[in-house]
């Protein structure tokens, strides 16, 4: 894992354990399945693995410092969420302008499941769906969730059968 990588993960956790430090380990837990879920479904796709784990990392810490949140946090989360994506990796230093949009874009998108975006965006909004998918947290939303858990899971099936690490 790169350097710069490592840094995101840990300001990412630094900012929870900061600001909502009872909610922290929850919050990272997401945060980290969806990074994780990302690299594999990046691998898959053919993009950026890297950038993937990045946006993962950061693109609901924004909600979860205001857990327990509201509908209007719910609501705004995605872009605030790609502010605050910004602002950490121009901090962090070693990302290049268009990563960053690249993280802030998948971020801004990834809570509008029903439309189709740019392939980015499209891994990060199937590695948090899986997520909650997968930690029974969406309870609510299956029927959101539901159809993009089943081609993911569908997908990701493939990518153990065809021999693929």
């Amino acid at each position: 894992m790169s350097g710069r990588l490592e840094k995101i993960k840990r300001m990412a956790l630094e900012d929870l354990l900061n600001v909502n430090p009872d909610y922290a380990a929850t919050g990272y837990a997401h945060l980290s399945y969806a990074a994780c879920l990302g690299a594999l479904l990046a691998r898959k796709r053919g993009c950026d693995m890297e950038l993937c784990q990045a946006a993962g990392f950061l693109h609901d810490v924004w909600l979860h410092e205001r857990a327990p949140y509201s509908q209007a946090d719910c609501d705004a989360h995605a872009a605030e969420g790609a502010k605050l994506a910004r602002r950490m990796m121009e901090q962090e230093g070693e990302f290049a302008p268009e990563e960053i949009e690249t993280v802030a874009r998948m971020i801004e998108n990834h809570d509008f499941t029903r439309q189709t975006d740019d392939p980015m965006s499209e891994i990060l909004k199937d590695a948090d769906m899986l997520s909650h998918y997968l930690n029974a947290s969406a309870l609510g939303r299956e029927e959101e969730f539901n159809p993009r858990a089943a081609l993911a899971l569908e997908e990701m099936h493939a990518l153990n059968k065809k021999g693929e690490k």
